[in-house]
């Protein structure tokens, strides 16, 4: 997973309050969480969590997304 990819998707976060992106982004972050090289990159992991930081953020945001956001973190 690029950190290019995932600073755009904190991008969109950050001006979207669509429910659809929200949920959507969630699928991006969980795919990121999978990948092999994501947890051996700096970079990513703290794209990773400023994208997860927004979209937790979010008003927006429903129980499952948030819920999702919290199992990745366990992983």
């Amino acid at each position: 997973m690029r950190a290019s990819l995932l600073a755009g998707l904190e991008k969109l976060l950050d001006s979207s309050r669509d429910s659809g992106v929200l949920t959507r982004a969630t699928a991006i972050l969980e795919a990121a969480v999978q990948s092999k090289s994501f947890v051996s990159n700096v970079t990513c992991c703290q794209r990773w969590l400023s994208a997860a930081k927004t979209l937790v953020a979010k008003e927006e945001a429903s129980a499952d997304v948030l819920r999702s956001i919290v199992q990745c973190l366990h992983k």
